[in-house]
C-alpha cells in the first residue's frame, strides 16, 4: 500500500466534497473578498468537485489494487508449488519431493510419477562412517513401498532402457528392498547435449548414486535432483537388467489380493424338491 496514494485519495476526496457543497448551496466557505459572481463560482466549484472527487476514485483504486494483487500472487504461487506435477516423464523418470529427516540419520525422498500418484515409492538413504573405498562413499539405502502403489506402466517403461525384455516378472511382493549405494558424485549439473552427461563444472543440484541389488548381482544408476524435484533410474549395464528389475518389482507391482476362501456356509444349498 502506498501512503501517497492515501494522502492523494484523502485530500482531493476532501476538496472535492468542499467544491461539490458550494456548487450546490452557492455558498462561499471562503471568507476573503473575490471578484466572482455566485453564478461563477458554483460552476467553477462544480467543475473542481468533478475532478478532485474522480482523482479521489483513481487514487481508491491504486489502493484496493496495491492490497489485493500481491494476494491473488501470492495465492497462485501457493498453488504452483501444491499442485501437483502434470508434465510428461522420460521413462525411468520420476517427480521427487523431500521428506522429513529420520532420526537414525536417514534422508528419504518421495518418489511418484504422475498426477493420479498412483505410482509412489520411498527411496532412502543413510550415509556409511565406515565402509569407503578410496575417493566413493557408501551408504546403505533401501527402496519401499507406498500403500495401495501401482508403478506397473512406470516400470513397463523403465525395463527396456535398462535392457530387459519379454512380460514383467511375476514376483512375490515385498515392504522394501534393502540396497548399498556408491556415493559418485553431488553438486553435478547435467548437460542439456547428447547424452545428457554430468559434470561438477559448473556445480549444480544433483546427486549421483550407483545402486547394488542382490549382493551386486545387479546394478543401476539413480540419479537425484532434489532442488528441481526430478529423479532418474539410468542404465549401468544391460547384463544387470533381469536382476535390477526383479528387484525392483518387488516394491514397485502392485499386491493382487488374496483371494477368500470358499466356506462350506457360504456354498448355497440346492432347493429340494
Amino acid at each position: 500500500m502506498s501512503y501517497l496514494n492515501l494522502v492523494v485519495l484523502a485530500g482531493a476526496l476532501a476538496l472535492g466534497l468542499m467544491n461539490a457543497y458550494q456548487a450546490v448551496t452557492g455558498r462561499r466557505l471562503s471568507k476573503r473578498p473575490s471578484v466572482r459572481s455566485d453564478r461563477q463560482m458554483r460552476r467553477q466549484s462544480a467543475i473542481a468537485a468533478v475532478v478532485l472527487i474522480g482523482l479521489a476514485l483513481a487514487s481508491l483504486v491504486l489502493v484496493l489494487a496495491s492490497l489485493v494483487l500481491p494476494s491473488v500472487s501470492d495465492a497462485r504461487a501457493v498453488a504452483s508449488t501444491t499442485a501437483a506435477p502434470t508434465e510428461v516423464l522420460a521413462a525411468g523418470a520420476f517427480h521427487l519431493e523431500r521428506l522429513s529427516p529420520g532420526t537414525d540419520g536417514t534422508t528419504a525422498y518421495r518418489a511418484f510419477t504422475g498426477a493420479d500418484q498412483r505410482c509412489e515409492f520411498v527411496v532412502r538413504l543413510r550415509q556409511s562412517t565406515s565402509a569407503q573405498t578410496a575417493s566413493i562413499e557408501f551408504a546403505s539405502s533401501s527402496i519401499e513401498r507406498r500403500e495401495a502403489t501401482d508403478c506397473t506402466q512406470f516400470l513397463r517403461a523403465l525395463a527396456p532402457e535398462l535392457g530387459f525384455s519379454g512380460p514383467l516378472p511375476a514376483i512375490r511382493p515385498t515392504q522394501s528392498i534393502s540396497l548399498e549405494a556408491a556415493l559418485l558424485g553431488t553438486h553435478q549439473s547435467r548437460s542439456h547435449g547428447p547424452g545428457g552427461g554430468f559434470s561438477s563444472t559448473p556445480p549444480g543440484p544433483w546427486l549421483l548414486l550407483k545402486l547394488f541389488f542382490n549382493d551386486d548381482e545387479g546394478e543401476v544408476f539413480l540419479n537425484l535432483n532434489p532442488e528441481d524435484g526430478i529423479g532418474e533410474f539410468a542404465l549401468k549395464d544391460q547384463e544387470y537388467a533381469t536382476v535390477v528389475v526383479t528387484e525392483l518389482a518387488k516394491v514397485l507391482l502392485p499386491s493382487k489380493p488374496v483371494a477368500k476362501p470358499v466356506l462350506a456356509a457360504d456354498t448355497p444349498t440346492p432347493a429340494r424338491r
